[in-house]
């Protein structure tokens, strides 16, 4: 409904749903229908008149299902605008809620387009804003309501909320019931005197003021007719109050004398519920947490385990935003929201302070808070007197770990100290090991320069003789008589097997030392053995008319090395041979001793000393001593003797009287044993 700019007072232009436009004469009562045609095609196309206006160029412009057409009202001359969008003609914008004109532009609000821009110059029509223009674009196609202020900010309604188009920035601010609307679904949009813009929802009323971007919310409380407004149904007076319609009645504003002291709802809590189970009044799990309603309770306190926990809430008004905070856990207000319980999970032990509030007209939380004091219990190991105690235990470890660790140190010192002790013994022992060990290598090496001096002499003397016999006979052969010359070759060989036994001792001992003696036992006669012998050195006996006794029982054996044998019975008796006087006797007696048998042999000779005795058989003490005759010798026979018996798995013994004689005792096995050489 629209009146008319040329007959003010007298008509009055009426769009109808369903039955295209009408005039109505005020004087009258007269009320024609506007461009339907008798015959022919009807002047303006459609029977749903959704929007009015008078332009600054004096027409009517008005929308139908059909299009947008203007009517000159003087000469009866309407012009129709098929919809078309570019080149692409479309059968309808749907419903158009509102049509705003702006320069040269007219602006309509569209059910399905989004805000279409008409240039009244050209006649084309194209896409402002909607959800897909880019790069900005509003939240929905669904368009409801438009107002221009006088700085040129569109302020856009949709069917999600509020946008905000500031053409100079290009940018688009949307707002929803997030940021304080009281619905998104958005009927009308007015500015009050004052610049500030109030919007009528399906929620309630608001009012923004476009400085601060700050929401202020109007409710059942302030007298609204009811939550719910409609379309189209807004109008600001000349007076500058606001009109809204809506499904309960109309609701008249006036801007300059509205009580900003607004009337507060109460709100209260009524409900708690621990892990998503509410507590009922009386026993819960055994015990009695809530011992009346909810919202007559000022606190309640839980055990450590019952620490998720939700509270719920209320205003009794429908549109209501709260905010709530726990004080203990949270810093600040919860954003805004309609949702009218709170949880938290988790939650540590300790007191806690719930509050919740509604928000005032500013979007501020008012006055009329809501209060619950929750306590959790902590564990008990999370008490003072557990941790006192667990800190007395500590210090008692501690205390008792320092001093056993005082203990152990001072117990290791002891036995560090004992030990150095026993370290500094040993090493005091071994150095003087070593000393003395030094003292016989000393001892040793001097007794291998002297036997080395003795055994160069002892060769180059009976060398000496050789080549002095030689001499003898080969100078003065033919002035020799025969018995001289044998007396010279029988001397020869005398000298000659003595040097040969040294030279052989030498080798057996070198053998020895080096660890290169080959042992192969057999089983030997002794008989035999000890005649091969006295064969050898029968020249010997023969010499100093000595004789050899052997008392040996006949067929005895032993297993034993050829060799080594025949090497010791060779020595001890060559030996007995040395230190007898001419016509003694030396006897080789044997006799069975368990597995072993033993052999004596024992002479009538010079004999030795206790001291001398304490020589034999000892590399570092070699005895050397000259026979009857001054005979020389080497000193090892004895320590090959002692090497080879020892090998053969026998031993050495020597009894010896100065001057009587000496007897050397062996013993060698009667059978096969398990040895090694």
């Amino acid at each position: 409904m629209i009146e008319d700019i040329f007959e003010p007072g007298k008509s009055v232009w009426m769009g109808s749903e369903g039955n295209g436009l009408f005039r109505y004469n005020v004087g009258t009562g007269e009320i024609i229908r506007i461009g339907r045609a008798k015959t022919g095609q009807d002047v303006i196309r459609g029977d749903y008149v959704y929007s009015l206006h008078w332009g600054s160029d004096s027409l009517l412009w008005l929308v139908t299902e059909f299009g947008l057409h203007s009517l000159d009202t003087r000469k009866n001359v309407t012009n129709y605008y098929h919809p078309m969008i570019g080149k692409n003609s479309i059968s309808s914008f749907g419903v158009v809620f509102s049509l705003i004109e702006y320069g040269n532009d007219l602006f309509l609000c569209t059910e399905r387009h989004g805000l279409v821009r008409f240039d009244r110059k050209t006649g084309a029509y194209s896409i402002f804003l909607d959800s897909r223009t880019i790069p900005i674009s509003i939240p929905s196609n669904d368009t409801r309501s438009l107002h221009i202020n006088r700085d040129g900010i569109f302020y856009i309604g949709t069917s999600s909320g509020l946008s905000v188009f500031n053409p100079t920035k290009k940018a688009v601010t949307d707002y929803s019931t997030v940021n304080g609307l009281p619905g998104d679904l958005i009927y009308g949009i007015l500015e009050d005197g004052e610049g500030n813009i109030w919007i009528s929802t399906n929620a309630g009323i608001a009012r923004i003021n476009p400085k601060t971007g700050l929401f202020s919310g109007f409710t059942l409380a302030d007298g609204l007719q009811g939550y719910e407004f409609n379309s189209k149904a807004y109008l600001k007076l000349k007076d500058g109050t606001l009109m809204f319609g809506g499904t309960e009645g109309v609701n008249l504003i006036n801007p300059e004398v509205v009580n900003r002291k607004e009337k507060l709802p109460s709100i209260l809590i009524t409900g708690v519920s621990l892990f998503s189970r509410k507590l009922p009044v009386g026993e819960f799990n055994g015990k009695v947490i809530l011992d009346s309603a909810e919202h007559l309770k000022k606190s309640i306190i839980l055990d450590h385990s019952e620490n998720s926990i939700t509270i719920e809430f209320t205003a009794f008004e429908p549109g209501i935003r709260y905010t709530y905070r726990l004080e203990g856990l949270d810093a600040h207000y919860s954003p805004p929201t309609p949702e009218r319980r709170a949880v938290y999970n988790n939650l540590a032990p300790g007191e806690y302070t719930f509050r919740v509030s509604t928000l005032d007209r500013e979007g501020n939380p008012a006055g009329n808070e809501a209060v619950l004091q929750l306590v959790i219990l902590p564990p008990f190991w999370q008490t003072w007197w557990f941790r006192g105690i667990l800190a007395m235990l500590l210090a008692a470890i501690l205390i008792g770990g320092y001093y056993r660790k005082v203990n152990a140190i001072r117990k290791r010192n002891i036995e560090l100290e004992s030990l150095v002790d026993q370290r500094t013994i040993q090493l005091e022992l071994k150095k003087k090991e070593l000393e003395e060990r030094n003292a016989e290598l000393q001892e040793i090496d001097s007794s291998k320069n002297s036997f080395i001096s003795m055994l160069a002499h002892d060769i180059r003397s009976p060398f000496s003789a050789i080549l002095g016999y030689l001499q003898i006979v080969t100078e003065d052969y033919d002035d020799l008589s025969d018995d001289e010359k044998k007396s010279f070759l029988k001397s020869v060989n005398s000298v000659s097997k003595g040097l040969y036994s040294t030279i052989d001792n030498v080798l057996h001992w070198f053998r020895i030392e080096m660890g290169r003696v080959h042992f192969d036992p057999e089983y030997l006669m002794i008989e035999d053995l000890t005649k091969e012998v006295s064969d050898v050195l029968s020249g010997n006996l023969y010499e100093k008319k000595i004789e050899l006794i052997t008392e040996i029982e006949h067929g005895t054996k032993i297993f034993a090395d050829r060799i080594m044998m025949k090497t010791v019975l060779q020595n001890l008796i060559a030996n007995a041979i040395k230190f007898s006087q001419e016509n003694d006797v030396i006897s080789v007696a044997g006799d069975k001793k368990g597995d072993n048998y033993q052999i004596s042999i024992s002479d009538s000779g010079s004999g030795m000393t206790g001291e001398e005795i304490a020589k034999l058989f000892r590399k570092e003490t070699i005895l050397v001593k000259e026979g009857t005759r001054k005979e020389k010798g080497t000193g090892l026979g004895l320590l090959i003797c002692k090497e080879y018996i020892e090998i053969n798995g026998g031993d050495i013994s020597v009894k010896s009287i100065p001057g009587e004689g000496t007897s050397f005792t062996f013993t060698v096995p009667l059978k096969k044993e398990d040895r090694q050489g």
